[in-house]
């Protein structure tokens, strides 16, 4: 595609300054220039509208992302499933406990748009970032367990006995390099 034929987007203007915004009208002045990659960010946006949106970008602080943060890790875990008729995102329970690694993400992105808002001078002179102060938590809390000898002999006796010709070889697969699951079934089905 040529530099002719793609489709000219007008620059969006930033206010100077602009404590008062609502932080749903930050959020949304920044989706407006992201030019990012990581097609999640819009989600986690728009999760941290629907939590702080209410609140003046002037009054955000750190207490207010502590809470936040605090509130989503008690959450169950919940997957997107589109728009109400009204535009309203919809989630559904996925059952369980919110999992370890969005919480860094979700803290992640709200600095992201506070280190914005400082950068494109929209946050008010002398405003704090309120997320520098937020301890980080760590992505993966589970522990690492590799199988002892016995233990992948005895499962490699048990593949043996399968009726399936191909999960003893599957599994020696999957002992050797550490694969994900993924990549064996890809590799089971013959696509990689």
């Amino acid at each position: 595609m040529s530099a002719a034929s793609v489709p000219a987007v007008a620059p969006t203007v930033l206010p100077l300054r602009a404590g008062h915004l609502t932080m749903a009208q930050v959020f949304e002045l920044y989706l407006a220039t992201y030019t990012g990659r990581d097609s999640t960010r819009y989600w986690r946006v728009e999760g941290w509208s629907m939590r702080i949106g209410q609140l003046r970008l002037a009054d955000v602080t750190d207490d207010h992302v502590h809470a936040e943060l605090e509130r989503l890790s008690r959450e169950p875990s919940r997957t997107y499933a589109g728009r109400d008729v009204e535009g309203r995102p919809i989630y559904r329970a996925r059952g369980g406990a919110l999992a370890p690694a969005p919480l860094p993400r979700y803290a992640a992105t709200l600095a992201a748009v506070c280190a914005w808002c400082i950068k494109r001078r929209v946050a008010p002179q002398g405003w704090q970032h309120p997320c520098r102060s937020i301890e980080r938590r760590p992505e993966d809390d589970l522990k690492t367990r590799f199988l002892s000898d016995e233990e992948c002999q005895r499962l490699l006796d048990a593949c043996r006995a399968s009726q399936w010709p191909r999960l003893r070889l599957l599994v020696r697969k999957a002992l050797t390099p550490g694969a994900r699951r993924g990549e064996l079934s890809a590799r089971s089905r013959g696509t990689v």
